[in-house]
This record gives structure tokens, sequence and C-alpha cells, in this order.
């Protein structure tokens, strides 16, 4: 819709949601383009390398990124065949908090350009959750016999929809007038976006002279000089504005989410 910034992972019924690629789509701890689609999903390879779908001929995985149960720990005895395969391995959220395994979970980072974009927002996500894609009966269907054909009936007859796991949205304000210069990638690396433990800090750039702590709505709460790399959220409210300026003036303004 024109109305929409960004998005990415659209469902399409029985195919796969918008913008996944062929053969796979791989892992993702980070999406910056609309064709950047997480999915969590296991991908059979045969004896040659190839993607296959085929039960028999699967010798071992080119992917797994499958949310693991809470507690799993790749020490376990049985690791061996139940392993996460793929770019998940490297990966420092999917199922670890603070580097500890076993969260049975996955953080995923947005990092979307606005193209100059400075009104009022809303961030809407979905989890969905699809039984069988078309990609994944396609060498079934190839086959020729009455079993298969009556599946395959069955199979279409369905409406496809995924099924809604869950959902969450997030009102963003527009940037405040006198708050110029939103980054989106600027002057600096800011980070965890959404805050860990109430706080971000800058990994690059140069060193901070001044920073201002903002509500949303743009009322200016706090004024740190000479600040360290390491900035304390100034309350529980979802969402804060942080600027920051170096020694010779120059600036930039982060919208800055709060972990829940």
């Amino acid at each position: 819709a024109g109305d929409t910034l960004f998005h990415t992972g659209a469902p399409r019924g029985l195919s796969d949601p918008l913008g996944v690629d062929s053969p796979y789509e791989a892992h993702h701890a980070l999406v910056r383009r609309m064709e950047d689609v997480p999915v969590y999903q296991i991908v059979p390879a045969n004896t040659l390398g190839a993607v296959t779908t085929v039960l028999e001929q699967a010798a071992y995985p080119l992917k797994d990124n499958r949310l693991p149960p809470k507690g799993f720990l790749s020490s376990h005895p049985d690791y061996d065949t139940t392993a996460i395969v793929g770019r998940a391995v490297g990966d420092p959220d999917f199922n670890r908090t603070d580097g500890t395994e076993g969260s049975g979970g996955d953080r995923i980072l947005y990092r979307i350009g606005l193209d100059g974009y400075r009104g009022a927002s809303r961030a809407v996500v979905r989890v969905w959750y699809q039984a069988v894609p078309r990609r994944w009966t396609r060498e079934l269907f190839a086959v020729d016999h009455p079993n298969v054909d009556l599946f395959e009936d069955l199979y279409h007859d369905q409406d496809g929809q995924p099924s809604l796991v869950a959902a969450d949205t997030l009102a963003v304000p527009a940037m405040p007038n006198g708050l110029a210069n939103l980054a989106e990638a600027g002057l600096w690396q800011l980070g965890p976006i959404p805050a860990e433990n109430g706080r971000v800090h800058t990994t690059e750039g140069p060193r901070v002279q001044r920073a201002w702590w903002y509500a949303a709505d743009g009322r200016m709460l706090e004024v740190l000089d000479r600040p360290d790399r390491v900035f304390a959220l100034p309350g529980e409210a979802p969402l804060y504005l942080l600027r920051l300026e170096d020694a010779q003036g120059r600036h930039a303004t982060y919208r800055v989410l709060q972990a829940r």
C-alpha cells in the first residue's frame, strides 16, 4: 500500500512468503531489505548436496534454525541428531541470552531506511506458521500414484492460509521539530535496539561530547556532558529519543526502543 514504508515476508497462501529466496532462505539476525525474510525451518540435502524434500533421499541438513525448546543445549548427548545448522550457529541471540544457551528463542534486529520520513508510524510484527508450503510438495506430486493424487486434491482444496502464531504492534511518534538529522546510519553505530537492561552504547563513531535524552513527544529529560559510550535510558517508557553531538558540533538523533 502507498502508506507502507517497509514490508517483508508477506504471506501468499500455499506459496512461500513474498521475497523468500530459492532454493531456500538463509537465517537472518539482521533485516535491512524487504528481501530479507526470516524463516525458521529445516532444509534437507541429498548426497549430491542438492535441496530435497524426499525423506528417503535426505542425507544431511543445509539449514536447521527451527526454534528449539527452552533449555536446549548443544552439549546434549543427542545434539548430533538435532543440531542447529547454518547461519543460526553464529547468531549470538539464537537460543542464547547474554551468551548463555537455552533461551529457546531468537532476536531479530530490523534496521530500516526511512528515506527521510519523519512522521508518525506504526510497526507491526506477525509470526506465521505454514504447515506444508507448496515448495515441499513438488517432488511428491510428481509421483503418479492414486494415494498421491488423493492427497494432492485434498491439499489444494484447503484455503492455504498460514496460521497466525503471535503479533505485536508499536506506535512510533513523529520526530519532534528541532530534533533534526534522524540517524539511519549516522555518525555513530548505536545498539542494541531494543535496549538491553535499560542501556544502549555506541560501538563506532567519534567521541560523544554531549548527549540529550528526550521523551517521545520531544520533551527534554536529561543532558549528559562528555558521557562515556554507555547510555542508561532515563526511565521505563517504551520509546525515547537520544541526540548525540561530537566536539565539532556534528549530531544525530536516534529512536531508542526499550525491551519489554
